[in-house]
């Protein structure tokens, strides 16, 4: 089962490394309502953000007024356009796919939104939906220090600990460096190569992403295996960039994002980072 050819092990950070999937936003974005005097429960929440999140991938025109529009009507599974009352940074594209939205594999990479930014206008955009006052940069901020504050895995820095000690380690995430870093040094997990979607300018599934992780261990790819749990923004993502991939297949986390599109298989399968040990032959 070993291959002899994998010379370094990259690891996703949220669902596979870090303890923090779609239960865990559900719950912060209860608390974050909670907080804010707001009676919306977090699975409600939850649901809201990623309804708003699909219709944004898949209308990247979403600049239109209601006025445009017969009876003040908008298209089925279009977003309104903000009104002046809520308080969003501007962009250049205002609703269209960032290359945070934009879920491709190869080309462009097109332009770059950290998730401060993106996040800040998704919070926002759900306010507004639900019809609250509340406060998308603040609620921002608390997403970010609740991440921060989030769990490892119980195996996790045993394994990587073990693998460490044969081969190199590198983390990959799609991430902002101030809610990556934190949790990696609060769990005592130490990586000598990290590459954030913010430091590389880029978000996975996409090549580049993957081309700056190459760059940083100077391998090619094909002698670098990936760890991570979506079997778009992680199995995909790293095949289609030449890397072999072991799916950590938790059975915890939706993979929204994936429908009509065309996934590749992992190279191997594992049900918790302990899988690892076997397949690099490490006791």
């Amino acid at each position: 089962m070993t291959d002899p050819h994998i010379e370094a092990v990259a690891f996703d950070c949220f669902g596979t490394i870090i303890d923090f999937g779609d239960e865990a936003f559900a719950e912060a974005y209860g608390l974050i309502c909670t907080e804010q005097g707001i009676a919306i429960e977090g699975t409600v929440f939850y649901e809201k953000w990623m309804e708003v999140w699909r219709r944004l991938v898949a209308r990247p025109d979403t600049t239109q007024t209601r006025s445009s529009h017969p009876d003040g009507a908008l298209p089925v599974n279009s977003p309104a356009a903000l009104s002046p009352e809520v308080d969003v940074p501007a962009h250049p594209d205002h609703h269209s796919p960032s290359a945070g939205r934009n879920r491709a594999l190869d080309g462009e990479v097109g332009p770059f939104r950290t998730y401060e930014e993106e996040w800040t206008e998704h919070f926002a955009l759900c306010f507004e939906e639900f019809g609250v006052a509340g406060d998308a940069p603040r609620a921002h901020r608390r997403l970010v220090e609740l991440l921060a504050q989030s769990k490892a895995f119980p195996e996790s820095k045993r394994v990587v600990e073990a693998i460490s000690r044969r081969l190199p380690v590198a983390m990959l995430s799609n991430a902002d460096d101030d809610f990556l870093l934190p949790p990696l040094k609060h769990n005592g997990l130490s990586f000598p190569v990290v590459v954030s979607s913010q430091s590389a300018r880029a978000y996975k599934p996409h090549v580049a992403i993957f081309r700056c992780l190459s760059d940083e261990l100077d391998l090619p790819p094909e002698r670098i295996l990936y760890v991570g749990d979506s079997k778009l923004a992680d199995v995909t993502g790293a095949r289609n960039a030449g890397m072999p991939v072991a799916w950590l297949n938790r059975k915890r986390n939706s993979e929204w994002g994936t429908e009509g599109r065309d996934l590749l298989s992992p190279t191997y399968e594992i049900e918790t980072l302990d899988g690892l040990l076997a397949i690099l032959n490490i006791e």
